[in-house]
Order: structure tokens, then sequence, then C-alpha cells
């Protein structure tokens, strides 16, 4: 399998944000060299991208490489948009990694960092007992470092979890239960993210 990295880059990717780099990853057949698409579902590949700071910033970015790891993430191109899935930064080795199930075209993007907004909630739906999606992550920009306020409400208004972050939280997860542990049932729950004197309600579904 040979990963390559494009030489050109769109400015950004939607609402995920500033794209770092590119990375094309192209599985050929040992027999003939031919082209050959991959789909490893249900096992599951880990990825690792690599992603420079010339000049001491982020590519295509003014983020410095110290903030790197905390704004950055992995997106794969569905052939429509940009889809963020989750990744690991290691942030000694300047390397990003994920774990996919199919090799097509995956970026590096870059948290638009300038003021408070939720930028995904993935996967939804989540599967809270079935992993590797048994959690749900929200990604947001967290600029002022604010201390962030976490809660969940079933569709008839009742608070089934709320938890207090730590200032400068970006990435809250998680795993479907409730306040003494249960997992909730199937579902449409609302998530509010309460980030300093500004606020943000969405969705998402529980599917056990």
């Amino acid at each position: 399998i040979t990963a390559t990295r494009t030489g050109i880059l769109p400015p950004t990717a939607g609402g995920l944000g500033a794209i770092v780099g590119i990375f094309d990853f192209i599985p050929y057949r040992i027999s003939d060299g031919a082209q050959v698409g991959f789909n490893a579902s249900p096992e599951t590949l880990v990825i690792a991208l690599h992603y420079a700071a010339p000049g001491g910033l982020l590519e295509n970015t003014g983020i410095s490489l110290a903030d790197a790891a905390k704004y950055i993430s992995i997106a794969y191109w569905n052939g429509i948009q940009w889809t963020r899935i989750n990744g690991t930064v290691d942030a000694a080795n300047q390397n990003i990694t994920a774990i996919v199930t199919h090799l097509s075209r995956f970026a590096i993007t870059a948290t638009d960092v300038t003021s408070f907004r939720v930028l995904a909630a993935e996967p939804n739906p989540f599967t809270p007992l079935n992993p590797p999606y048994d959690k749900v992550t929200v990604s947001f920009a967290n600029p002022n470092k604010y201390e962030v306020i976490f809660s969940i409400y079933d569709l008839t208004g009742t608070l089934f979890f709320t938890k207090t972050y730590t200032a400068g939280e970006i990435k809250i997860e998680w795993d479907g239960k409730d306040r003494n542990g249960n997992v909730g049932e199937d579902g449409i729950y609302i998530y509010q993210l309460q980030c300093g004197t500004q606020s943000y309600t969405g969705t998402m579904i529980l599917a056990k």
C-alpha cells in the first residue's frame, strides 16, 4: 500500500477547518501492479499521517507546533465532503493515527480556533455496546479556554447526563451512560454545550 501526499491543497475542509495535508492511500495488486479498491470491513486498519511545521507553524495555518496536537484531527473524503474521524496525536513524532475500515483519500485538518463553535459530534449514530464506535466525540473550538458544561437530555427534556470540564477543553467523549453509569435506551438525545456566555445545542443518536 502506497500513501501519496498530494501537492495541491484546498484552503479549507468546510466546517472541519483548514487542511494541513492530504494523503491518498493507493492499494496495488502484487501480481501485476494494478491499482485496486480496498475495504477491510468488518476488520480495521491503522493509518498514520505525519504533519510538519515549517517556521514553527503548522502548514496552511497560524497554529504553532506546540499547540498543533490540541487542534488537529483526521478526515476522509467520501466523494462529496470531508468527514471527520477520531484520531490519536503523537506530538513527539508529529504523527496522528486513526482506525479505519477502508483506504482512500485522507486529510489532516486543523480546527478554526478563532471563536467558539461546535465542529462535529461523531460517530453519529454511535453504539455504546459495540466498539470501536462505542463513544461519541464532540469537537469544538474554545479559543478563550473557558470551562465547558456538557449536558445530555432525552426528548422529554429530562436531564440524562451532565458534567463540567476544565477550562480549555476542546473535545468531549460520551459513552451513552447516565449519571448512574447506566446505558441509555435507543433513540435521539439532545446535547448542549455551555462555553462562557455562549451555548450550542445539537442531537445525537444512540443505537445499541
